[in-house]
């Protein structure tokens, strides 16, 4: 497969003077070790029926990506990136109409598993004599996937898989946090960091123009080294390769024009007076105006937010994987010489940064994701990123056993 990724004349030289051969091993193969090990997992009971659980809902309806392109609902613009496209495609009349008559089908499946609930339909579940817990909703999605998170008993999955328009129904998954990056030897006669973009030979690229200008990239990870001292809306502190200058082509006054930026403190608020994100809705489903535009944080990184606390600080308080993914993506910094301290393979795009993994221990949960995958796509990212670990611990997803 990774033959795919190179250059034809390359694949050629390794068709005709390369030759691959497997040697099986004697013993047990991996294979039959590891059928094994799942064989036991299955064969326990991951929960109690009566232990709630956060479980994902997902209904057969298609979500509103999937109008995406569809010359009944939109043309793309071919001026915009595709982020933008994707943008401009959510905010519109007729997919928001789209997004509210999915929101309010989904009260219907909703109000049925509450009723299964709370009548015990699923023989051996006794609630109320295990816990004080109810039937709680605790997100709803639209946009890349039409589903709920709900809190309900796990002996009721079978009996809300069988409801009418339940395409799945499965415990969520919660997602390793990554290990802190170690700081890299580095070359001798080197500025820091420099060398890596050196090893995939970016300059070419950077030479033509391809230096990532006018692209914006969500990264969903552990965090970012940027912080805001709020009651001034000033920063405080921030990792030099997320500033103001830290642009390739130049700082805001010197090059990087506000054309050449996604978004500057200005075009968020105005976009954000006319779309509601998950990150700007309260408990109550009411619409939160931040004071001061406070998801902004500088031109480098123009949106922030703390997807598995629910607060806008995205300071990593245990890992500086985000810090790191986010530098290799777009992060710069130079001297006053103009000699490259760091750089990444895009240095001239913005950053939009969500943190998916909680300031407490744990990892991060399915629900958090895709609350941050929605958000990037009303935002309008070009690119996505997720560093993401396994399965905490036993992961048996059933996910598959009603299509």
């Amino acid at each position: 497969m990774l033959a795919g990724l190179l250059p034809t004349n390359v694949q050629a030289d390794l068709k005709d003077n390369t030759m691959l051969t497997a040697v099986e091993l004697e013993g047990t193969s991996l294979l039959d070790e590891l059928e094994g090990n799942i064989n036991e997992v299955k064969g326990q009971a991951l929960y109690g029926d009566d232990e709630f659980v956060t479980a994902i809902v997902e209904l057969e309806e298609a979500p509103v990506m999937d109008y995406y392109n569809s010359s009944s609902y939109f043309s793309l613009d071919e001026e915009n990136s595709a982020g933008e496209s994707v943008s401009k495609f959510l905010a519109s009349d007729d997919i928001k109409e789209v997004s509210e008559e999915l929101l309010n089908n989904q009260k219907n499946i909703i109000s049925e598993i509450t009723t299964l609930v709370n009548e015990n339909a699923n023989e051996g579940v006794n609630v109320a004599s295990i816990s004080e817990e109810t039937v709680e909703v605790v997100n709803n999605w639209t946009t890349i996937v039409n589903a709920i998170s709900i809190r309900v008993p796990y002996g009721m999955l079978d009996k809300i898989r069988d409801l009418d328009g339940v395409k799945r129904a499965y415990v969520e998954h919660v997602y390793d946090r990554p290990e802190p990056i170690e700081n890299s030897v580095v070359e001798e006669g080197k500025g820091t960091y420099s060398y890596s973009y050196d090893m995939v030979g970016v300059e070419e690229a950077w030479n033509k123009g391809y230096t990532g200008k006018g692209m914006l990239v969500a990264v969903l990870d552990s965090g970012l080294d940027i912080k805001r001292n709020w009651w001034d809306a000033q920063i405080s502190r921030v990792h030099e390769a997320f500033t103001d200058n830290s642009f390739k082509s130049g700082n805001p006054t010197d090059g990087v024009d506000d054309w050449d930026l996604r978004y500057t403190n200005e075009s968020l608020e105005e976009f954000l007076k006319d779309n509601q994100l998950i990150s700007t809705t309260g408990a109550d489903g009411s619409h939160i105006t931040y004071d001061n535009n406070m998801l902004y944080k500088n031109v480098k990184v123009p949106y922030a937010a703390d997807y598995a606390d629910g607060d806008l600080d995205v300071s990593p308080l245990s890992s500086n994987h985000g810090t790191h993914v986010a530098g290799t993506i777009a992060g710069f910094a130079s001297t006053e010489e103009g000699e490259v301290k760091f750089s990444g393979i895009a240095p001239d795009a913005q950053i939009l940064a969500m943190k998916v993994f909680p300031d407490a221990d744990g990892g991060a949960q399915e629900g958090v994701l895709i609350n941050a995958l929605e958000d990037s796509l009303r935002l309008g990212a070009d690119m996505i990123n997720l560093s993401l670990g396994s399965d905490n611990g036993f992961a048996d997803d059933d996910s598959m056993q009603k299509e």
